[in-house]
């Protein structure tokens, strides 16, 4: 009877525990893919308004470089924060990218974001631009980074 009595306990203890702790692992598993995924989405987004940030911030620095031309306020706000954006972003998301090729990738979209904001507030300040750099939107770095980052959502996705 006693021996029945701890087999009926121990399953009725031991069998919900290890129950409950086996599906709080594969929820954590599962939160973590879905945070990664979340992060994959959003980096996109941003990288490719950043680009296209950039891209029309290069052209008013362009223009301004060959004919004077003031900077034009609306591309300054929305390439500030398209930039902005990006940075927090990354800081916030990019632990979950182990992929170097990707750090490097981000690392060099935002020092070129970096470059530009300088000539931005060179031009606003003191009306001369250290350098001209003419951005294409969609250049070969960014179809790279964002194929990069496709293929991290396919590893999870499967």
């Amino acid at each position: 009877m006693l021996s029945v009595l701890i087999s009926l306990v121990t399953s009725c203890l031991i069998v919900p525990t290890m129950t409950y702790f086996l599906n709080w692992r594969s929820r954590k598993v599962a939160n973590s893919e879905s945070d990664i995924l979340d992060a994959i989405s959003i980096l996109k987004d941003d990288v490719h308004s950043a680009d296209s940030g950039l891209a029309v911030i290069s052209r008013d620095i362009f223009a301004f470089v060959h004919s004077g031309t003031d900077l034009i306020d609306d591309h300054t706000r929305y390439f500030s924060s398209n930039k902005m954006q990006l940075a927090r972003d990354w800081e916030t998301y990019g632990y979950h990218f182990s992929n170097k090729d990707i750090n490097v990738l981000m690392h060099k979209l935002l020092d070129e974001l970096d470059e530009a904001d300088e000539s931005v507030m060179n031009i606003n300040s003191s009306k001369e631009a250290i350098s001209s750099t003419f951005y294409d939107c969609e250049r070969p770095e960014v179809k790279e980074l964002c194929s990069l980052l496709n293929a991290e959502r396919k590893k999870l996705v499967k």
